[in-house]
């Protein structure tokens, strides 16, 4: 079983790209779904431009959308609460209230609904969120 799929069209090679707290969400993401009996999760856009994007975290690979095809309202619901809860001291400042959010199960104009998971920029992570020895 596979940790995670990509959509056709991506480049996988641009996974590579994220920055480590994106690729921690990714892999935070990977575990819950697996621990929950979810589908792995569909990543539906990297690095790519779409219009009516409000910010530079796709762009900067500090963000990815993955589908939520086969998963129920709760299970969307319960996943965001749970991933905004736990990954706040990493989650960028969402434009509209600049509350930090790790994730947002939005539209954009012209696309499907999907996961939205976003990091701040690496300047403003103040903690060790990897426990690593400095």
């Amino acid at each position: 079983m596979l940790a995670y799929e990509i959509k056709e069209g991506v480049d996988p090679k641009e996974v590579q790209m994220l920055t480590a707290p994106a690729f921690y969400l990714l892999g935070a993401l990977t575990l819950y779904c697996h621990q929950h009996k979810l589908p792995p999760p569909v990543i539906t856009s990297l690095r790519d431009h779409y219009d009516g994007r409000v910010s530079t975290g796709h762009k900067d690979s500090r963000a990815f959308d993955v589908s939520t095809r086969g998963w129920t309202v709760d299970e969307i619901d319960d996943m965001v609460h749970e991933f905004n809860a736990r990954y706040k001291n990493i989650a960028a400042f969402s434009a509209s209230d600049l509350v930090p959010r790790a994730v947002i199960y939005h539209k954009v104009d012209g696309n499907a609904w999907h996961l939205h998971f976003q990091v701040r920029p690496g300047h403003l992570i103040k903690e060790n969120i990897f426990n690593v020895k400095e």
